[in-house]
């Protein structure tokens, strides 16, 4: 219940503490049976799936960056950038670039 929440919300913004509220059970226990069953926690489990989300709309559309951090949920582009950053090691605007610089080449 859990995941299908994530993949329908995401881009609303929501948290684990939502998310555990949904599925009715406490965000520790929510976090526990992630652990388990994925070996990740929620929190990186939810940041993971909205970067791929936002790798995934860089390169396959020309939303401005501002329109894909929002669209993933986030409501402000430098925390998004940032986080982005973190998971791929390059900027938003450097990795739909670095795409389509693959793509031209034939890579």
């Amino acid at each position: 219940m859990a995941l299908e929440y994530i993949n329908d919300n995401y881009s609303r913004g929501i948290g684990v503490t939502e998310i555990a509220d949904h599925v009715g059970i406490t965000r520790s226990h929510l976090n526990h049976l992630f652990q388990q069953e994925l070996n990740i926690s929620i929190q990186n489990y939810l940041m993971d799936f909205r970067m791929y989300k936002a790798a995934n709309l860089l390169v396959s559309s020309s939303m401005p960056v501002k329109e894909v951090s929002v669209s993933v949920g986030y409501r402000d582009q430098l925390v998004f950038s940032k986080a982005f950053k973190k998971k791929f090691g390059i900027s938003p605007t450097s990795y739909r670039t670095y795409s389509d610089e693959l793509e031209t080449r034939g890579g």
